[in-house]
């Protein structure tokens, strides 16, 4: 019998929205002085359009999806290439990301995030025990996965790129693919990656100021630079500071990529620890429901979506800390962001729609 969806992942999510819709404004109140209101109130919609979409993927048939989830990836794949056509595509800040469409702009790159991981885990139901075979089981899903990340990377978007491999190498472990396979497989991708990214400047500017950001403040470690300042003068509970001290900081993508160092500007360590938190109880709530899931495609799509989630959160805060090089990726739930917010809130609208066919047990 279907129940109500998981309370505690419904209120995670409505507080990291809440901290989203509360950042943003003080990044607006900070960095963006001119038409802020329509640009708050734009965002607010999105918000709406999110929940709605959430609302929807929360009640549709489960069973449903897993029969069209490989036709949606094929049209996803396809929306990936057409991205690249010139006359098409977008092109915005170097990259080519997004095909303008009626009064919307759709990314594929972000329907591709759980495209790809419905299709996995309807693929991984169908193979069963045939996921311990290399040429029967890991090897077509891989191939499919890789040009995913293929075409993505050529946009170019690296960042994204690498976080659908990522979770894609999480799906196939949790599916019992022998380990043997996935890092053998990394071993042979990674001079092919490099082969790839070797020709792309923008990749080795960001390395140049994730190694030295003090050494190039003016230029490729500029955003870090900013970030650590944001997280100095937010110290311990938040600055208390208006007006010019605050606006030394010159934060850059502060509504999008660093918005994590807006939460430290204004909420200080505290702030940043309640966020890192909500996110970490996310991740232990939605395993609770895979753990408790007894259908197969069920169990591979909220791991799936899960792991999407937790790893592109982490990976975001651990940029704006300067653990790892920029790599553009916002922070799920609480940056601006259209696509990016529906897609997540869909997801979180299928978590949820599994939580209520979870064991009577998990409750």
């Amino acid at each position: 019998m279907k129940k109500f969806p998981d309370i505690f992942i419904i209120i995670i999510v409505l507080l990291l929205l809440v901290i989203g819709v509360t950042t943003i404004y003080n990044a607006l109140a900070l960095y963006r002085t001119n038409s802020t209101g329509g640009f708050f109130f734009n965002y607010l919609a999105i918000i709406g359009l999110s929940i709605a979409a959430c609302i929807v993927c929360i009640f549709v048939d489960l069973s449903f999806v897993e029969r069209i989830a490989p036709y949606v990836a094929l049209g996803i794949l396809i929306a990936l290439v057409v991205v690249l056509v010139p006359f098409i595509g977008r092109k915005v800040g170097g990259s080519r990301r997004w095909i303008p469409f009626i009064m919307f702009t759709i990314q594929p790159s972000e329907a591709a995030k759980l495209g790809l991981v419905a299709y996995l885990a309807a693929l991984f139901t169908r193979k069963g025990e045939k996921m311990t075979m290399f040429s029967k089981g890991f090897l077509p899903p891989f191939i499919v996965s890789i040009l995913f990340a293929f075409f993505i990377m050529l946009e170019p978007d690296i960042g994204t790129a690498l976080l659908i491999i990522a979770v894609v190498f999480g799906m196939f472990f949790f599916a019992g693919t022998p380990v043997v396979y996935l890092v053998s497989t990394a071993l042979v991708s990674l001079p092919l990656f490099y082969l790839l990214i070797s020709g792309k400047a923008y990749v080795w500017y960001r390395i140049v100021g994730f190694l030295n950001p003090w050494d190039r403040k003016s230029a490729e470690g500029y955003h870090l630079v900013q970030s650590f300042k944001s997280f100095a003068l937010g110290g311990f509970t938040g600055s208390s500071m208006e007006g010019l001290l605050e606006r030394t900081v010159s934060l850059p993508a502060a509504t999008t990529d660093f918005i994590f160092a807006v939460i430290a500007q204004k909420a200080g360590f505290l702030g940043c620890t309640a966020v890192v938190l909500l996110f970490l109880a996310f991740l232990i709530r939605g395993l609770h429901v895979v753990k408790h899931t007894e259908d197969t495609f069920r169990q591979n799509l909220a791991f799936g979506i899960v792991f999407m989630i937790v790893v592109q959160a982490f990976l975001n805060i651990l940029v704006v800390v300067g653990l790892v090089p920029t790599t553009g990726m916002t922070l799920p739930f609480i940056s601006y962001g259209n696509n990016s917010l529906v897609i997540t809130m869909a997801m979180v609208g299928l978590l949820l729609n599994i939580s209520r066919t979870a064991s009577e047990t998990e409750q």
